[in-house]
């Protein structure tokens, strides 16, 4: 082996030593100082790799950042900022043979403050904003700029942001600009055009159907338009500058406003209400929840801001679930809102990758996803519409054989019903019937229980409508199977409580009865549960003829008194049910209902018109409103016997 001498081994490390300096020195000069992007009028150049930047304090000088030796090239399309810190871009270009007109624009928009400072311009300040940038020709913070043939010059931009900030930067001929900016507003026209056509379709049929569902598929479409004015920033070019400061706000809320109208439209599509208390309640919190930003945004701002992109990102998941959970429990159209609801998921979800990788301009796939997403929503709420619709004709049909049926049996119910005056010896007797629907659960009738002998019949069945109507007639067949030579009132409804109670499930009647002598005008009166009758002689108090039997149809064995009358010459009974002086007080406590029935009656009945018309204007009235109940009403005019003094 060959043993070199000590100074030439040390002689040997001295110039490795130096070597290495100079390659450190060289790779901090290359780092530092790059070579000028020598220009060539290219449609568009993207300056990753080629731009350089630092981070320095918020309040840091142009001048100072000029000095700066440290640059590193900017190889993420984003890059994290901390709080009062601000980032510094360096682009330096030198024309080639021809002149050329350039466009330095972000690839992004969302930038808090940008200012660009153009060596050519002595760093004046050519363009700032906070939020919303002055300049309102561009959707974007952008430099315009022209170099003659071999003219350079050097661009420092100043960035500042919450927790991140657009980094990537590209730089478009005047030809490639103008095409880039043609293309991108033929794209968001053709988004906006066919929004703006199914608002108008969709406006037009909820204008004549009134759906539901039809409204909230227009509000949701309508944030959703709103919301894309604020994401691609086109809103800087339609409000005045006045406003412009308050984008970043109006954006905040337009997506929160956007999520809300999603989730309510979902919940109404799905019919969770009604089908899953549980999963609609779920879909209620998320909606509620999407709300908090726009609470925060006076306090934190950015914090807002951060909270609203979570929630434009992160409600769409929710309700996939929620439709997973609907196809499981095989709620109807869950596999279409499953297919629709996913496009603009997957669309955030394949632009924000774009956004990591390479290509922040690529933003067109979500409003794309969420067009396609409205056109088969569309689908859908048509065939639901002509659902309704068909719905409405079969319900308006069977509404019209039923109101058919309703007429027939008002027509039979009178039929039943006695005529409205009979003529008798020594006296005349008035009957008036008013349902408070087409057929109701009041009856009267006027029965003759022997010769010389009138009775008089006045029952009011539990409900309204077809079932009580229904009963009414049992009550009609039970008068009519015991009526015959009974001359005692009480044992009348005994016998029909008899029939009654067997007949009846779960159901009453109030009645009252009075047999006449027309002859003697002597006759009894007993009650079962119903007001009591009335007995009006000229220039005195009406008598009241009390009744103290238990309603029919409750009790097995029905007992009851009988209360003897006198008619004398020109007086007049009254048999009347409840509907006659009830109103919707009926919530009063008991007694004072009572003293309030009392007090009508007497009003009423004091110096009453000779009328049953007349009686029943007058009731109107004394109840302060149109009759809440059925009601019917008996008069008995008597003219024999003595006149009454």
């Amino acid at each position: 082996m060959k043993i070199m001498p000590p100074n030439f081994r040390a002689g040997h490390y001295q110039v490795q030593a130096l070597l290495l300096a100079f390659l450190i020195v060289i790779g901090f000069a290359a780092q530092s100082h790059a070579e000028p992007l020598s220009l060539d009028n290219s449609s568009r150049m993207s300056l990753l790799g080629i731009a350089r930047y630092c981070i320095t304090e918020e309040g840091q000088p142009l001048a100072s950042v000029q000095e700066w030796k440290s640059w590193t090239p900017v190889k993420e399309a984003v890059i994290p900022l901390e709080e009062g810190k601000a980032l510094w871009i360096r682009l330096e270009f030198e024309q080639g043979a021809r002149a050329g007109k350039y466009y330095l624009t972000t690839s992004a928009p969302w930038a808090a403050s940008v200012i660009f400072y153009n060596s050519a311009d002595n760093g004046r300040p050519l363009l700032s904003g906070t939020g919303a940038f002055v300049d309102h020709r561009y959707s974007r913070p952008t430099l315009e700029f022209e170099l003659k043939p071999g003219e350079g010059t050097t661009i420092h931009v100043r960035l500042a942001s919450y927790r991140r900030v657009p980094a990537e930067f590209v730089l478009y001929s005047e030809s490639g600009f103008l095409q880039n900016q043609t293309r991108q507003f033929m794209l968001l026209g053709l988004f906006g055009g066919i929004i703006f056509m199914l608002l108008i379709l969709h406006g037009l049929m909820y204008g004549g159907l009134r759906d539901p569902l039809l409204r909230r598929y227009l509000l949701w479409m309508i944030s959703v338009a709103v919301y894309f004015v604020f994401r691609t920033r086109l809103s800087l070019l339609i409000l005045p500058a006045s406003l412009a400061g308050y984008s970043q706000w109006m954006h905040t809320v337009s997506v929160c406003l956007a999520a809300i109208g999603a989730i309510r439209f979902g919940r109404f599509y799905l019919s969770l209400a009604g089908a899953d208390y549980r999963t609609d309640l779920a879909a209620r919190i998320i909606q509620y929840g999407a709300t908090v930003p726009i609470f925060v945004l006076p306090v934190q701002p950015n914090l807002a801001h951060e909270m609203a992109a979570l929630a434009g990102l992160f409600m769409g998941p929710p309700m996939f679930i929620i439709a997973l959970l609907g196809l499981k429990k095989r709620i109807r159209d869950s596999q279409l809102f499953l297919i629709a609801w996913s496009l603009p998921i997957v669309a955030a979800i394949v632009e924000n990758i774009s956004f990591i990788i390479e290509q922040m301009e690529n933003r067109i796939l979500l409003p794309l996803a969420f067009v396609a997403e409205f056109l088969l929503f569309s689908l859908v709420i048509r065939r639901k519409i002509q659902e309704s619709d068909a719905k409405k004709i079969s319900d308006e049909l069977t509404l019209s054989r039923v109101s058919q049926e309703l007429s027939y049996a008002r027509k039979i119910q009178r039929d039943l019903m006695p005529s409205s005056q009979h003529i008798l010896e020594n006296a005349r007797v008035d009957v008036l019937y008013e349902p408070r629907q087409e057929v109701g659960g009041d009856y009267c009738d006027v029965v003759y229980p022997a010769p010389d002998y009138v009775g008089l019949f006045v029952a009011d069945v539990t409900g309204h409508g077809m079932t009580a109507a229904l009963d009414a007639a049992l009550v009609r067949l039970a008068l009519r199977s015991v009526y015959k030579e009974r001359f005692s009132a009480a044992a009348t409804l005994a016998a029909m409580n008899t029939f009654l109670y067997a007949h009846l499930h779960f159901r009453f009647v109030s009645a009252i009865y009075c047999v006449l002598n027309l002859r003697t005008g002597m006759g009894a009166v007993a009650g079962a549960g119903h007001p009591p009758g009335l007995q009006i002689r000229r220039e005195q108090d009406p008598l009241i003829l009390e009744s103290s039997g238990t309603l029919l149809g409750v009790l097995k064995d029905w007992e009851g008194k009988d209360t003897a009358i006198s008619l004398e010459q020109g007086d007049r009974l009254f048999l009347y049910t409840d509907g006659l002086l009830q109103s919707e007080d009926r919530m009063l406590p008991h007694t004072q209902e009572d003293e309030l029935h009392f007090a009508r009656e007497r009003k009423l009945f004091s110096n009453a018109p000779p009328g049953l018309k007349e009686l029943l204007d007058r009731s109107r009235e004394v109840r302060g409103g149109p009759a809440t109940d059925d009601v019917a009403i008996i008069q008995l005019q008597y003219s024999g016997g003595r006149e009454s003094i």
